[in-house]
């Protein structure tokens, strides 16, 4: 059974849902208006109202569609709907949502046009502020070169936002809104570990919200790109995963920043070991320069000296008849043997400075007479096997390879304590090997600089063999163990 409502319930109605009804006379174009309309339009309810006083109501830009879509509802007997704006200040616009349709007379001609119109300010102004939103989303979406996705868990669809489409430079023609359609795009380097972490987060929801980062090759251009993806996994009402939610981001440019400061500090490090190669490899040949330069002064100077002294005095004692005072005789003989033990202390002297042999028959002929004078007064016997000494390398190699031995042989007789050592110098390609053992307490490298073991000498082994590019391990367990390798180069 149909009610009937009276005109307060319509009123309270149009009120409510803000809501009016006007019905214009197509003769006269007289206006008659609800309660709700006069609300709406904001017009005197004692005065005669006009098609044209609705038409200075409505902002000039929408007078035109308002008159075209009455006109064409009046011809053509249809029904219309539009949207138009009421005021002329953008601060006090009334935005309206109106239907309308014809009614005819019995003759089934046009008699009136009944109107609702309904104010949609409100709804317009949370569109225009979406809208607004979205827009500056959007643009900042293309600032940041980040996109936005929703990944239904349960169906496979990906959705993804406009800025995810030009990452991918992908043509939304060509996508059709899958999981497995986007993966594609997933450099092959990557494919596995990408599509390991798809797998996981399906069904797993602990550390849902690590991020990960790999390559893609994009659609258009083939182009490789660096990309960081995080989100965040929803659960449905059945507490499994539903859905996952999260970002895709451009990092292309910050992982090409990374790459290059990589390589400046790379480059930076390179320069620095250089400078400390350099400086090394001056503190080492001044040391050389210094010892040859010694070793000759000694040797042509003060070695000299002692020797015309020598002869001097041995041809005075052939000018003069055998000495009546024994005494004399024995103190000029004492003279000779300390003359003697001063040249031949002399010679030692400047040969540790600067090895003569070192110079005349190369660094293992070098190492066999240093072997020959280390172990010449002491009970500890030595084993040296090494290559023909006829094989020559560089100089500056040759000193600072006899260097390194001599101090360890040195280090060895003093502290090692030792009955019997080993020593083993083999070629290998372009590598020196050298190979020392003992059965003695040993002596702890790592430890040496900062003991009592004279950390000048382990400094500078360190040093030498840093400078020749070499490599030194050592192990201090039932006597000592050294292995020293090092690159050379032959003598042109």
């Amino acid at each position: 059974m149909e009610k009937r409502f009276d005109e307060d319930w319509l009123t309270m109605a149009e009120e409510i849902a803000q809501i009016g009804y006007f019905e214009m006379d197509i003769a006269t174009e007289q206006i008659y208006c609800s309660k709700g309309a006069i609300s709406i339009l904001q017009i005197a309810s004692d005065k005669p109202f006009y098609f044209n006083d609705l038409v200075n109501l409505i902002h000039p830009n929408d007078i035109g569609r308002v008159h075209r879509a009455s006109m064409q509802a009046i011809n053509n007997q249809t029904v219309f709907r539009l949207e138009f704006r009421l005021g002329n200040s953008p601060t006090e616009l009334i935005h309206l949502l109106a239907n309308g349709r014809v009614k005819q007379n019995e003759a089934g001609e046009a008699k009136t046009v009944l109107w609702s119109i309904q104010d949609i300010t409100r709804q317009k102004a949370y569109e225009e502020a979406i809208e607004l939103s979205e827009a500056r989303l959007k643009y900042a979406e293309k600032i940041a070169k980040l996109g936005n996705f929703e990944w239904n868990l349960r169906t496979n669809a990906f959705l993804i936002s406009d800025e995810i489409y030009r990452i991918l430079e992908l043509d939304p023609v060509e996508y059709d809104g899958t999981i497995d359609n986007f993966l594609r795009f997933v450099h092959p380097k990557d494919f596995a570990k990408v599509n390991q972490a798809r797998l996981k987060k399906e069904k797993e929801l602990e550390d849902n919200d690590t991020p990960i980062s790999y390559r893609i090759r994009t659609g258009v251009r083939k182009e490789i790109k660096h990309i960081y993806s995080k989100g965040e996994t929803i659960v449905g009402p059945d507490g499994k995963p539903d859905k996952r939610i999260g970002i895709i981001m451009d990092v292309t440019r910050q992982v090409k920043l990374e790459e290059k400061l990589r390589k400046a500090n790379k480059k930076k490090l390179k320069l620095i070991a250089e400078r400390e190669r350099i400086g090394a490899e001056a503190i080492i040949f001044g040391q050389e320069d210094e010892r040859q330069r010694m070793s000759m002064e000694i040797h042509d100077g003060l070695g000299q000296i002692l020797t015309a002294v020598y002869f001097n005095l041995n041809h005075l004692e052939s000018l003069t008849e055998p000495y009546e005072n024994p005494e004399i005789e024995k103190s000029l003989n004492e003279v000779f043997e300390l003359l003697q033990k001063s040249r031949t202390s002399i010679r030692a002297i400047a040969n540790n400075l600067m090895p003569q042999v070192l110079m005349k028959f190369g660094l293992f002929g070098a190492i066999q007479a240093l072997v020959d004078e280390l172990f010449a007064n002491t009970p500890a016997k030595i084993y040296l096997k090494a290559p023909d000494s006829k094989i020559r390398y560089e100089q500056s190699q040759e000193i600072s390879i006899y260097r390194i031995i001599q101090e360890i042989l040195n280090n060895t007789v003093k502290h090692a304590k030792a009955s019997e050592v080993m020593l083993r110098i083999s070629i290998y390609k372009n590598y020196l090997n050298i190979y020392l053992a003992d059965d003695g307490v040993g002596f702890d490298l790592k430890n040496a600089e900062t003991a009592h073991l004279k950390s000048k000498g382990i400094s500078n082994i360190r040093q030498r063999i840093k400078f020749l590019s070499g490599t030194l391990h050592a192990k201090i367990k039932n006597g000592s163990r050294l292995f020293i390798q090092i690159p050379v180069i032959l003598q042109a």
